[in-house]
């Protein structure tokens, strides 16, 4: 009698344990894979959140030069100058565009050496 009943309750609690939550093995590593790839786009995204506003700039003027002072980082670069001075490669690396370019998510070095950003100013041999 004593196994009979324990034969039956343990029939009725196998049987109720189909809506328990159990998880398949299979899609318990569908559903991780998934987890774990919406945490790498959440980090992502914010992590693009903190670059948009992390750029603040301040411009300023020393001599015949105007700087643009990034806030948030400290970095500077030339805004404006006289057109003898960005004929210089030391000038031209320091500029703004050279600055932007190489912030970029995927830098274009062959269009940042025609800016002259690797030292060698367009326009001259």
């Amino acid at each position: 009698m004593r196994k009979q009943v324990l034969l039956l309750s343990l029939c009725v609690f196998l049987a109720g344990c189909e809506d328990m939550g159990w998880v398949e093995k299979p899609k318990y590593d569908a559903l991780q894979q998934q987890l774990k790839q919406a945490q790498e786009d959440l980090k992502k995204a914010q992590q693009q959140v903190t670059e948009c506003q992390a750029h603040k700039y301040e411009v300023y003027s020393r001599g015949f030069r105007t700087f643009r002072l990034d806030t948030i980082t400290g970095k500077t670069c030339i805004l404006l100058t006289s057109p003898e001075d960005w004929k210089k490669a030391e000038t031209n690396e320091q500029g703004c565009p050279c600055e932007d370019a190489m912030n970029e998510a995927q830098p274009n070095y062959q269009a940042m050496s025609a800016m002259g950003c690797f030292g060698k100013v367009k326009g001259t041999n």
